[in-house]
């Protein structure tokens, strides 16, 4: 429980803007059931663990802050072209979908900051994703298209450029059937 806990105060300041939220909004997040007084002390003993584990947070007024120094910034963080490039299709950064089964069911605020965020980190790797896919199809790059167009079906199983660059893959790579079954399922899912 502890450790779930240091691992969500993480998480809220690695995504929040300038890897800094308000004290209020943590508290809330984290320890929605709690009074005033044990949330505080909550707050401190997570910060205290952080800084045991040698992450530097801290509270300065209001506001908890993260030094975005002691990080490198990765795709998950960044989700820009530049960033997927080097770090995803290099096999430098795993990836998938954002923090799968990932909640503390205790704070149904919490559940709904990851949903938002979750919804946030698809959307983006949707379009970074889409923007690939068209630079590889538009030059005949197959071999590139194809991951591309897994990953984006991932995110977006009814998106047409993808569905069709993968049956095109299919049918270069002599899966003509598969193919066929891909743009079944397709249009049966459009109704």
């Amino acid at each position: 429980k502890n450790a779930d806990v240091v691992v969500s105060l993480i998480i809220l300041l690695t995504h929040a803007p300038g890897m800094q939220m308000s004290r209020d909004t943590v508290l809330a997040l984290l320890w929605p059931n709690s009074p005033d007084k044990h949330q505080r002390g909550n707050l401190r003993q997570a910060l205290y663990k952080l800084r045991q584990m040698g992450v530097h947070a801290a509270l300065n007024g209001d506001q908890i802050e993260l030094d975005g120094s002691q990080l490198e910034p990765t795709f998950s963080m960044r989700r820009d072209a530049q960033s997927f490039d080097s770090q995803v299709v290099q096999g430098h950064e795993p990836f998938g979908p954002f923090l799968p089964g990932f909640d503390l069911g205790a704070s149904p605020l919490l559940v709904d900051w990851i949903e938002n965020e979750r919804e946030r980190a698809h959307g983006d790797a949707r379009r970074v994703l889409a923007q690939a896919l068209r630079a590889r199809h538009a030059v005949a790059d197959w071999v590139a298209a194809e991951p591309l167009a897994r990953w984006l079906l991932q995110f977006d199983p009814l998106n047409e450029a993808a569905t069709l660059v993968m049956a095109e893959c299919l049918v270069l790579s002599g899966a003509k059937y598969e193919a066929i079954r891909l743009l079944d399922r397709y249009m049966n899912e459009l109704g």
